[in-house]
Order: structure tokens, then C-alpha cells, then sequence
């Protein structure tokens, strides 16, 4: 009897937890001002759950949570249970907010939520000097040109012990190109801020570049602070038992953003700053199988990741390859960002002659509110390979003729000279010592110095590059041998390429040929260098 009447028991109370078995959600606020935070409990109730999917909470940012609670009781016989997910949540928005419905499994069955509304209104106006704490938003400038730099600070005032703070939500910067300052090394400073000290610190710096015109709004940060109390003990340390954890957000910030004034220059790079500008000088004669290249140095405050500059006119006379740029260097650390890089411009002729580059770099100075330019101009002359080849062979045909004439001398013929009589014996005293001398023995000295011979012409030809000259002839060759072809320097191959259709074939070649024109053409002339581009030629041939 006392057995049926436990499982009499038991039976009920399973009866009474089926029949109570609950999803809800609660909120310990249905008003907060901006910026303030409360919580959302998501609670399950009577029930064992699984797979909990949090909802969609609709624009509010999520300051801390899941947090997870499981609570058991018994009371007068009645046993219930909770399991609870927990969220802190804010906003910097003002409205009304809808908190959607939270899913968990129970058992075979899914649970919902029912949505739950959260308002946030305006706080109301505090003067800043009737505050312990608070962070300032600031900008060097309320009015700005697209592209030109601003800078962003954040900075913290107190007048409690601060022992902790972190950010919660972050600003949106999608209308800028946004540069992350280093952080401030000046430390804690003390100000006077409406006839009460504070002591400040910058939490951090942003560089922006506006990239549209128009009114652009900046929204506040949402930070968390954690205020700790002096040590009652008199160790100068805070107590971990006594700190207060607190939001507290930036103020909102505007900017008026101005188009760039009309007409826009047709070679304008669509640099907006303050720029230094340094063009390279270059030689003064080029053949025309040869590359100029024009390297310019730019440095300045403006955003360098989003400047593309055109400083040449487009002329018939030459080919413009797209310029190659080194990696962006910073300066050291000042008020501003100030970046440095090179540019550096090939340039192919198609025709000999003298001709004057005028490389032109155009920028919009805010400043100023001008376009301003920086110019430069080299004079070259660009020679004929084949006048050059022709005058090489005039000047061995004069040398012939005068080595020629040289064998005639002031007293007539040359039967009189001690050392024609010499060279006319030569044959006899060589027959007297071959047959003097073991034949078998000559051939192997021979065979030896001809191998000998032919080991060092192919080290000569594969590790004897010691200048750029030797170089580009045994590129000529290789790619000679490459195309069956009997090319007499590197313009007539650019020409026969430019007629080639097997892509396979002259892509490679092309861009050795680019490579080439950059090593010769920047200086880059060590042994280092020249070897590396030697073993590239090599794998075009097939060698090891």
C-alpha cells in the first residue's frame, strides 16, 4: 500500500511540471535612455532545454550575454525549475525597438518567445562639469574638402579612479577611409574644465578621408567603464570588491564635406593635401631600342592609397607602361599622418629624335582651395640603332685602312726590317722542334687545353655576368635561340613579339623583357641582381 502511494505521489508531480511547462521573456525595463543599458532574460521553465537560438533584437547593440542561470526548488512538496540565458543590451539610437522570439527544444517540442517592445528616449542635457566622468569626441575641423585628412580624437575626463574601460560599440566610418593612429604615449595630463580639474587621457585617434560630399554624421562610441574605490587598507591599491561597472557614450559628431571645385584638371591625380614632390633626373641620350624610366618621390598628408597620378600628356612618340610603386612609408609621429612612396614610369620611344618630357604632378591643396603643380622637364636625345650600327662599322673600316697604311714605311719596302727576316724563319725552326717533340704527346696536351678551353667558355657564359651590357647580349641571344630568330637587339624582338600570336610563347618573354627594362633603367645593377635575372634566362632554355 505505502508503494502505491509514492508512485501516487510522483505521478502528480509529474502531472502538475508537464502542465506548467513555460518559455518566456522578460525585461527589467520598458523605457532607457540612450545609451543606458538593461537586461533581456529569455527563461525556460519546468522543463530540461536544448538548441536555445537567440533572437533577432533589432538594431541593439549586445553589451554583454548570453549570460547562463539554472535554478531547482522545492516547496511544500511542489518541485519547480528555471533555465535562463541573460543579455545586457544598449543603444545610441533613439525609437522604439522590437526584440523578436527566442526558439529552444523541450523535449520533442520547439518553444517560442513572444516579441517584446523596448523605447529609448533622449537623456537628458548634463553640463559636462556637473559629471565625474565622461569621454569627448572631437574633430581639428568641422568643414572639409573629399579626400582631405581629418583627424578624429577620443579623449576620457575624471574625477573618480577609473580601472578599467573598453569599447562596447563601436562608430561606423562607411563615407571614410579610416587610418588608425598609434596609440598616445603622453600619459595621464590634468585639465581645467569649467573651474573643475579633471584628469584626461586620449583613448584614442583616427585619420579619416572623406570619400563623398554632404553633411556626414560621426555616432557616438559606447564605452564600458569600471570604477573602483581608493584601498581602505592605504596600499594604494583599488579594491576588486568595490568596482562599479558603468556606459557611458561619446558625444555625436558632424561634418560638412565639400565637393572638389570645378573644372577638375585633366591630369589631376585626385590628391587633396599638402604634398612634397621630387622627380628623378635621367640620362641625357637613349637608344631606341631602350626604356626611359622617370621615378618620382611623393610624400604628404593626403590619402596616397587612393591616388592614382597621370604626370605625362599622352605622346604619340612614346609607349607609357603603368607605373610601379614601392610600399607606403610612414613618417615619425606628428599631429597629422604623413605617408611617403615611390612611383617610377617607363618609357618605351617609337621613333629617334630629340624630344623634352614634362612630367607634371596636380594637386588639390585645401588649404588654399587651388589646384597647385609640380613640373619638371628632361631633354633627350633618342638615337637609331641602326645609324649606331652603321657607325660602328665605318669606324672598323677606317681602322682597317689605317693599320694598312701603317705597313708602309719612310724607307720603302720592308725587306730591310730585322723582324721579317724573323718571321720568315718561324716555319723552319717550328718543323725542326715538332720533329724533335713525341707527336702522341702534343695531341694530349691539345685535347686537354681545348677542354680546358670549353669549361671555362660555359662557366664565362653561365656565371661570368659581371655588368648589365653583358647581360642584355646574352638575353639577345637566348631569346634568339628561343625563336629561331637572328634579332640584332631588344627593340626588334618587342617588334616581332608584337606580331606573335602563341601567347604560351610570348608572355614569358615579354615580361622578362619588362623586368629587364626596369633592372637596367633603375640603377639596379649589382652582381646580386643580375644573377638572380640570369637564372630566370636559364629556365627559358632549359638549363639547370
Amino acid at each position: 500500500m505505502r508503494i502505491l502511494q509514492l508512485l501516487f505521489l510522483f505521478l502528480s508531480i509529474s502531472i502538475s511540471l508537464k502542465s506548467q511547462v513555460s518559455f518566456e521573456a522578460t525585461t527589467d525595463a520598458k523605457q532607457v535612455l540612450t545609451g543606458s543599458t538593461f537586461q533581456v532574460q529569455f527563461t525556460l521553465h519546468n522543463a530540461e532545454g536544448g538548441s536555445f537560438t537567440a533572437p533577432d533584437f533589432g538594431g541593439l547593440q549586445i553589451v554583454q550575454g548570453p549570460s547562463q542561470s539554472m535554478q531547482t526548488s522545492i516547496i511544500n512538496g511542489s518541485v519547480s525549475s528555471s533555465l535562463s540565458y541573460v543579455y545586457e543590451l544598449t543603444s545610441t539610437r533613439l525609437g522604439t525597438f522590437t526584440i523578436g522570439s527566442a526558439t529552444i527544444r523541450a523535449g520533442r517540442n520547439i518553444l517560442k518567445t513572444k516579441p517584446i517592445q523596448i523605447e529609448f528616449l533622449k537623456s537628458s542635457n548634463i553640463k559636462a562639469d556637473s559629471k565625474q566622468f565622461f569621454i569627448k569626441a572631437t574633430l581639428d575641423t568641422t568643414t572639409a574638402y573629399v579626400g582631405q585628412q581629418i583627424t578624429l580624437s577620443y579623449k576620457l575626463y575624471t574625477q573618480v579612479s577609473i580601472q578599467n574601460i573598453e569599447v562596447v560599440t563601436g562608430s561606423s566610418f562607411d563615407d571614410f577611409y579610416k587610418v588608425e593612429a598609434e596609440n598616445d604615449k603622453n600619459g595621464v595630463l590634468r585639465e581645467i574644465i569649467n573651474g573643475q580639474q579633471y584628469t584626461t587621457k586620449v583613448l584614442g585617434k583616427i585619420f579619416l578621408f572623406p570619400l563623398k560630399a554632404g553633411h556626414l554624421t560621426i555616432s557616438p562610441i559606447v564605452y564600458r567603464v569600471s570604477i573602483g574605490e581608493d584601498d581602505p587598507w592605504g596600499f594604494n591599491m583599488s579594491s576588486i570588491f568595490r568596482q562599479q561597472m558603468e556606459t557611458v557614450l561619446s558625444n555625436e559628431l558632424s561634418l560638412k564635406v565639400l565637393p572638389l571645385p570645378k573644372p577638375i584638371p585633366q591630369q589631376f591625380s585626385g590628391a587633396v593635401g599638402q604634398y612634397k614632390i621630387d622627380f628623378k633626373g635621367i640620362n641625357q641620350q637613349y637608344n631606341l631600342s631602350d626604356a626611359i624610366n622617370i621615378s618620382m618621390y611623393l610624400e604628404g598628408d593626403g590619402n596616397l592609397n587612393q591616388i592614382k597620378p597621370n604626370i605625362f600628356n599622352q605622346d604619340t612618340s612614346f609607349e607609357f607602361t603603368e607605373s610601379r610603386v614601392s610600399d607606403i612609408q610612414k613618417a615619425a609621429p606628428t599631429q597629422k599622418l604623413i605617408q611617403s612612396r615611390y612611383y617610377d614610369y617607363l618609357l618605351t620611344p617609337k621613333k629617334p629624335g630629340a624630344y623634352t618630357l614634362k612630367p607634371e604632378f596636380i594637386f588639390f591643396n585645401p588649404y588654399t582651395g587651388i589646384y597647385e603643380s609640380v613640373r619638371d622637364s628632361f631633354n633627350v636625345q633618342i638615337n637609331s640603332q641602326i645609324v649606331k650600327n652603321e657607325q660602328a662599322r665605318n669606324i672598323n673600316e677606317i681602322r682597317d685602312i689605317y693599320i694598312k697604311e701603317s705597313m708602309i714605311t719612310s724607307d720603302g719596302l720592308l725587306w730591310n726590317k730585322w723582324f721579317i727576316w724573323v718571321f720568315l724563319s718561324l716555319p723552319v725552326l717550328l718543323g725542326l722542334i715538332f720533329k724533335t717533340l713525341d707527336i702522341d704527346s702534343i695531341k694530349k696536351i691539345w685535347n686537354q687545353n681545348k677542354s680546358t678551353h670549353n669549361n671555362l667558355s660555359h662557366k664565362t657564359d653561365s656565371q661570368g655576368i659581371s655588368n648589365i651590357y653583358d647581360l642584355e647580349l646574352l638575353f639577345i641571344r637566348i631569346i634568339n635561340t628561343k625563336l629561331n630568330t637572328h634579332h640584332q637587339n631588344l627593340q626588334e624582338i618587342k617588334q616581332y613579339l608584337a606580331l606573335e600570336s602563341d601567347i604560351n610563347l610570348k608572355l614569358p618573354i615579354t615580361n622578362l623583357m619588362q623586368e629587364f627594362d626596369f633592372l637596367k633603367y633603375t640603377g639596379t645593377h649589382n652582381l646580386h641582381a643580375l644573377q638572380e635575372f640570369k637564372q630566370k634566362l636559364d629556365l627559358i632554355i632549359g638549363r639547370d
